[in-house]
This record gives C-alpha cells, structure tokens and sequence, in this order.
C-alpha cells in the first residue's frame, strides 16, 4: 500500500534462503501509519500485476489506482518511465510465451489489452522518467471485474477470472476475441493453467453476505 516494489533474490534453491535486497518506489512511497479501512481504497497506486521482460532487462509495474504502467531498468531499478493509453487502470500483466506482446487486465473496464512489447520499450525510450501516452494497442472487453489473466504455453489461449461475473473467459488470441464462457464458484480471482494446457486452476473469494467462494476448482480445457 506504500508504492513500492519489494525485490527478493530466489536464487538459492531452499526458500528459507529467499533474501529481501531492496525495493522499488513507483511514484512517491507514502507513509502507511495513519491508513485505516478498505485498503482498496487507501493504497495510493495500488500496485498490482508486475511482469518481467524476456530478457530481464525491464520491469513492468501496473498502477490499478490510475496512471497506467511504470517501467524499471533491471538490474539497477532504473526509473525509465510510464505509460498510460495502453490500459489506465491494470490490474494484472502478463506477457507471451513469444516474448512479442504485454497484455493487461482492467478491473474497473473489463477490457483485456494488449500492445507490441517492442513498440512499448521504443516508446519509453525517450520518456526520461516522465510519464507519457506511449501505444494504445488493441482492447476486447471480456466482463465486469476482470482479475487475473493467463495465457497458455503454446500462445493460442488467454484465460481470464471475470469476478463480477463469477466466470472464467476463454480468449483465442489469434482471432482476438471471446470463444468461451463458464460459470465458476463466486467470485473468481486467481488462475493457472498448466504447462501442457490442457487443465485450468481457479480460485474464488466469495464476497460477504453473497457467498460462495473460498474454492479451488480445476477445469478441463478443450484442445483444438
């Protein structure tokens, strides 16, 4: 909730080793002593989905709570800057197995959108820390409170938790559109899908006196 971005080294192969070195502060770290209530609401940029770049050499960063996505060189955790009429308001990133496109789930649009990830770098090669427009990419509305997206290991699919639906979104990238819909347990978050893609992972929170949720269920893909 302060702005920031923890950096942890996994490199040791016993989690007990995981080692926090430092973190990254998107905008300006805000001082969390006097925030109380509905954190969604008090989380200044309310950093969510973060997506490293094929190669590692950049960072990316949504901002839920407005101001599009911040970029960082990495290793240094150099500011490079941000961009905004890709998706305001990301939710979750993620980025091909091909290594050629960023995706972004809105939350409060429901759009996923997705833009060249070399037309992006490109772009912020001249922004200096600063803020820009940068590419606007292609948007496709998938449902009310999109959460979590993922695409499958050969890059045909993207599947995506639509919350406010309680349902999980099948998207067939290449035609770039919505080929399925299926009702899950209320409300859908998280997802995985396997590495061979044949199955997918989702949880749901359920939402106070609504119900459901506090599941984990497995779905069955079809493979065409």
């Amino acid at each position: 909730g302060d702005n920031t971005v923890g950096i942890i080294d996994i490199s040791s192969a016993d989690p007990q080793k995981f080692v926090y070195t430092s973190h990254l502060v998107v905008g300006l770290r805000m001082d969390t002593s006097r925030v109380h209530g509905n954190r969604d609401n008090n989380c200044g940029n309310c950093l969510r989905g973060t997506v490293f770049s094929p190669d590692s050499k950049y960072l990316f960063v949504g901002r839920m709570g407005g101001g599009g996505i911040t970029c960082f060189s990495m290793p240094e955790g150099k500011l490079v800057g941000s961009f905004s009429a890709f998706c305001a308001t990301p939710r979750h990133l993620d980025i091909g197995p091909s290594g050629s496109w960023l995706y972004a789930g809105s939350n409060s649009t429901g759009f996923i959108s997705r833009v060249r990830l070399q037309d992006v770098i490109t772009a912020l090669g001249s922004a200096e820390g600063r803020a820009i427009n940068g590419p606007e990419g292609e948007k496709l509305y998938v449902g009310k409170g999109l959460r979590t997206i993922a695409i499958s290991q050969d890059g045909k699919y993207l599947y995506a938790a639509v919350n406010g639906e309680s349902q999980l979104a099948q998207v067939d990238i290449a035609s770039w559109r919505v080929v399925r819909k299926v009702a899950v347990s209320p409300f859908s978050v998280g997802l995985a899908v396997s590495p061979d893609g044949t199955h997918v992972v989702v949880t749901s929170q359920g939402k106070g006196e609504q119900g459901g949720g506090n599941s984990i269920e497995v779905f069955r893909t079809t493979i065409q």
